[in-house]
């Protein structure tokens, strides 16, 4: 007979009092649970709503059986744990800390209805909150005592935050909060004041993850594997071949999901995918399965070209070199001729046209360079930002000392009700609404949405990623239909839909030369990680040709000059595709030298003639071979780059094309409103 558990009255209670919060932090990718402890019975009617999943209890009074089978899919005694229906059944338990006394006298049993895949999920009330009574006791500790006594082990934790309580600083070393100071020497002091109570993963030993991941791979359920896998903890992730292998099996779960068409390859291969297989290459650049996987993300998403450059590159880096002729350079996917056709720059707006910009507090550079490039071509006085930023009016903090995009505009904050009040009465001839991340509350989204519901409202979306967030603002109550959609990184073979214009980054001509000179000392210059992107493969390919180091780390005052001593630049992409090298090189007199890019930019450079763009490892290396042999080549090249840079890709540019594209399309909706 196990004996109840027993708690101090409302000890749980208080921390399961916020039972969404608590859903989240359970796992999603459990099939069948197992709910120990009086008021945690709760939880699992919220538990039920999840589609294909089981919810049971384990009871210790009639009264909660009762419970558990009106509310739930059933309950039982500890008692029938070990009955023959329940062996091996269930794959997550989640209880409370009082019924955590018992692990240890009903082991056996327990162990035997778990699958070899469970975890068992514990919610500890933390004693060391710092609204809690002083306490002896450690229940962080004590948890992973009494787990431990029952032969489990501690795999992740996660806090159920107190939201009153401040969120951690690196820099400091006391919180004040309600008149009281607190000593937090780290990250995990402060985590014990702030949390309210602790979810705590334990596990048997002979817990596999990655066993776990391919058997719900086996059974069709590439979400739940994702799942599985995304939860293991970084500490486990140290070793590289580990890291390997947990990114390649992520990858794998990532493509099955779009292939069952339960994600789009869009959002797939943007948010997920490619993450996964740049942290491969970084730690393993002849990693075949990296470059397979993501020729295939290629396909899907219909680039023909990207796909067989990706292979190109896997035969070049991995010595397969009879794998070329099979693979032979496929010709760059064109953009929609008629969507995305070479903008105007004959922005000509009456004075009374004034814009509101949705920006961030925060650097943002994409729409700081807008911001910048509007004040230019508008004038500062008929631009509002929106909330206020001060690095855009000569407020620069020591630690943003090196960002390129802070400037000293004349302007002022304005209150928010006076923003809603220009917007109803017709102030504003547009909003550019540039806040994709809703970063803004969403009631004062809500609230600016409805208030232009006459103005017409562009989304700007500045982001480093290519899915399509049209339609993103949706969710606001009665946010008006954007009248167009400009974004930053348009991949060629994604439609974006009707009324898209394409904005990527440019760069400040005040950071960059007025002047081209040819008197240039230095043949290549590459400063940066390796990260992301073909980075490793192509420095170290470089490296090995040119028999020398890439690695230089240069300080901020140093970084420029050696650009502008430089002939060429090698531009390689990033985790995004629009990187601020691509517009600094030329900016700064180099010859760009650049993997062709997957993405739509209006007036790109010209190959051979502003710029010079490489398709594989052979490439780079025979291209870098010529120029950096023929000098005044290079430098024709550079200079008519810089030429270009000033005529189409300064911050002013760049807001000239999108101004002209707005007028335009408020002049149709003016004739066809519909």
């Amino acid at each position: 007979m196990v004996a109840t558990p027993h708690s101090e009255p409302g000890a749980d209670r208080a921390v399961l009092a916020d039972r969404q919060k608590l859903l989240q932090l359970l796992p999603g990718y459990c099939l069948h649970y197992l709910l120990a402890g009086a008021d945690i019975l709760q939880i699992g009617l919220y538990l039920k709503m999840r589609p294909g999943l089981t919810v049971h209890a384990l009871v210790f009074k009639e009264q909660e059986r009762l419970l558990a089978d009106r509310m739930l899919h059933g309950g039982f005694s500890p008692e029938a744990l070990g009955d023959a229906a329940w062996q091996g059944h269930f794959d997550c338990v989640v209880l409370d800390y009082a019924c955590m006394e018992l692990l240890a006298p009903m082991r056996d049993a327990l162990v035997q209805c778990l699958s070899p895949y469970a975890k068992m999920i514990a919610i500890v009330p933390n004693t060391g909150h710092w609204a809690s009574a002083a306490s002896a006791c450690d229940s962080y500790d004590a948890a992973i005592a009494k787990a431990a006594a029952a032969g489990f082990s501690l795999f992740d934790y996660r806090i159920l935050e107190d939201p009153d309580f401040p969120a951690f600083e690196e820099e400091e070393k006391t919180v004040l909060h309600r008149g009281k100071s607190y000593p937090v020497e780290d990250r995990r002091a402060h985590e014990r004041l702030r949390a309210i109570a602790w979810i705590m993963t334990f596990v048997l030993p002979a817990y596999n993850p990655m066993e776990h991941a391919d058997y719900l791979l086996s059974i069709r359920l590439p979400g739940h594997a994702f799942g599985v896998l995304e939860a293991i903890p970084p500490a486990y992730l140290q070793n590289d071949l580990v890291h390997i292998n947990v990114n390649s099996a992520l990858a794998v779960t990532i493509l099955d999901q779009v292939k069952q068409g339960m994600i789009a390859v869009e959002n797939a291969y943007n948010a997920y995918g490619r993450v996964y297989l740049y942290k491969i290459l970084s730690l393993d650049p002849s990693n075949s399965f990296a470059y397979q996987c993501m020729a295939e993300f290629w396909s899907l998403l219909g680039d023909k070209s990207m796909a067989v450059r990706t292979l190109r590159l896997m035969a070049q880096v991995t010595g397969e070199r009879a794998l070329l002729h099979r693979l032979p350079k496929q010709p760059a996917v064109l953009p929609l001729a008629d969507r995305l056709a070479a903008p105007p720059m004959d922005a000509a707006a009456p004075p009374e046209f004034r814009v509101l910009l949705i920006t961030h507090s925060r650097p943002h550079y994409g729409l700081d360079v807008l911001f910048d490039g509007l004040c230019e071509v508008l004038g500062a006085d008929r631009i509002n930002e929106y909330p206020w930023k001060p690095i855009m009016h000569g407020f620069k903090p020591e630690k943003l000392a090196h960002y390129p995009c802070s400037f000293d505009h004349p302007g002022e904050a304005l209150p928010f009700q006076t923003i809603l009040d220009r917007l109803r009465e017709g102030y504003y001839a547009c909003v550019l609404y540039g806040d994709v991340e809703k970063n803004l509350p969403e009631a004062e989204a809500t609230a600016l949405g409805q208030a232009a519901s006459n103005t017409p409202l562009f989304v700007v979306d500045a982001l480093d990623d290519f899915v399509n967030t049209r339609d993103w603002f949706s969710v606001y109550p009665g946010f008006p239909t954007p009248a167009g959609y400009i974004k930053r990184e348009m991949l060629h073979c994604v439609d974006y839909g009707p009324n898209t214009f394409s904005m990527p980054f440019g760069y400040d001509r005040r950071r960059g030369i007025e002047r081209f000179s040819r008197e240039r000392s230095r043949g290549l210059f590459w400063a940066g990680h390796r990260q992301y992107g073909m980075r490793r493969p192509c420095i170290e390919a470089v490296e090995r040709h040119l028999d020398l180091r890439l690695d230089t780390v240069y300080p901020p005052e140093e970084y420029v000059s050696s650009m502008r001593q430089s002939r060429i630049g090698l531009n390689l992409i990033g985790l995004g595709y629009d990187t601020v090298r691509y517009w600094e090189l030329p900016a700064n007199g180099c010859m760009i030298l650049s993997e062709r890019l997957p993405f739509y930019i209006p007036y790109d450079f010209e190959d051979g003639v502003s710029a010079v763009f490489f398709e594989d490892l052979d490439d780079l290396t025979e291209k870098l071979d010529y120029y950096l042999e023929h000098v005044d080549a290079s430098l024709d090249i550079a200079e008519r780059g810089h030429e270009h840079y000033l005529r189409f890709h300064t911050n002013g540019a760049r807001a000239r094309q999108v101004l002209s594209w707005v007028l335009r399309r408020i002049d149709a909706l003016r004739a066809d409103p519909a």
